[in-house]
């Protein structure tokens, strides 16, 4: 068979990917390991982790990652962890994680950011200005 189908772990750390693509990563139904860390990561298209039914960790710490799509996490019911440190994000949208495991089980680390706008069930909040 697809050796894809049975792929658990995969570790593209500290490499010069630059962008992920729609369904870059698509229908691995045995990935529960994917470490994107350190690489050039400056975008990540909607969709491009698609039908990973079984991936529990996404590690894109250490890119440049300025851009997430609405879609971007979809479709990821077992995710317990996604580490998005030490990356370029302006914004941070909770609205993200709407198709994502159970709230009650699921970690984020978004520190080390430009975070200058959050933005939790619709509602905006900005930095106060003097």
């Amino acid at each position: 068979g697809d050796i894809h189908s049975t792929l658990e772990e995969v570790n593209f750390g500290y490499n010069h990917i630059s962008n992920l693509q729609t369904h870059t990563f698509v229908d691995l139904a045995a990935m529960t390991i994917l470490n994107l860390q350190d690489n050039k990561i400056d975008k990540i298209e909607r969709r491009a982790f698609m039908n990973m039914n079984r991936l529990k960790y996404l590690n894109l710490r250490g890119n440049s990652i300025k851009i997430v799509n609405d879609e971007t996490f979809q479709n990821l019911p077992d995710l317990e962890y996604l580490d998005l440190a030490y990356n370029k994000l302006p914004e941070f949208d909770f609205g993200w994680f709407d198709q994502v495991g159970t709230l009650a089980s699921f970690k984020v680390n978004a520190s080390h950011n430009v975070v200058t706008r959050l933005t939790i069930n619709a509602s905006t909040y900005l930095p106060a200005t003097s």
